[in-house]
């Protein structure tokens, strides 16, 4: 029972050293990582449910922070987590009812001044007009698995867009960004030709852009 701050970090700090001990396995070398999340009764809690369910955002912290950290639970981490829990409501939502579509930045020729492309960016369009950057969303959206289908919603848009402006005289590439889990769905070549199939614009105007880290795996 540890009852003090200073004597659960001692600890703390004890277990996580210990663990970055190497250990050799099969002749191979390796070394582990700890972090630890802390929650001290009766500050942080009175009952062994709220102390864990304390511990466990602490250590929600304690993994975003990097390995080999230890984060003791905070007022503030609470609010937190029900911020998420908001937040990923909304964008189940916001899925369902068809609130994410493409932005477009322009890809401009230096020699010539001219647009010769655009890269489609998500943006959530809630219904009262505010516009969402995917900064604010897309790393939720990736952890409560609907980046897939955030991915497919602007890859149509974008599709249907880029359909638009090649029938208008402007047939420019569109650009696209694809997710590592949209890449690694065994449907994600058929999904990509049925986007071409229904808006009509043609495979030599569509861009699929990967990460360095997704084309090396």
């Amino acid at each position: 029972s540890l009852t003090e701050k200073t004597h659960a970090a001692k600890f703390i700090q004890l277990v996580i050293a210990s663990m970055r001990q190497p250990l050799l396995v099969a002749g191979h070398t390796l070394t582990l990582g700890a972090g630890a999340g802390v929650a001290i009764a009766p500050g942080d809690g009175e009952t062994a449910q709220d102390l864990f369910k304390h511990a466990d955002l602490a250590l929600k912290e304690a993994k975003r922070s990097g390995t080999g950290r230890a984060r003791f639970f905070t007022r503030a981490m609470n609010s937190a987590a029900q911020d998420r829990l908001k937040l990923e409501t909304e964008l189940r939502v916001a899925a369902d009812r068809g609130e994410f579509i493409a932005f477009y930045q322009p890809k401009v020729e230096l020699k010539t001044n001219k647009i010769v492309g655009v890269e489609a960016l998500a943006r959530w369009c809630k219904p009262s007009g505010e516009i969402i950057a995917p900064g604010r969303f897309i790393e939720t959206a990736e952890e409560i698995g609907l980046i897939g289908m955030i991915g497919e919603a602007v890859l149509k848009d974008a599709c249907r867009m880029g359909a638009r402006w090649t029938k208008m005289g402007y047939p420019i590439q569109v650009a696209v960004n694809v997710s590592p889990k949209q890449f690694d769905d065994t449907r994600f070549a058929d999904k990509v030709l049925e986007a071409l199939r229904e808006t009509g614009l043609p495979p030599s105007h569509l861009e699929l852009e990967v990460t360095e880290s997704m084309a090396v795996s």
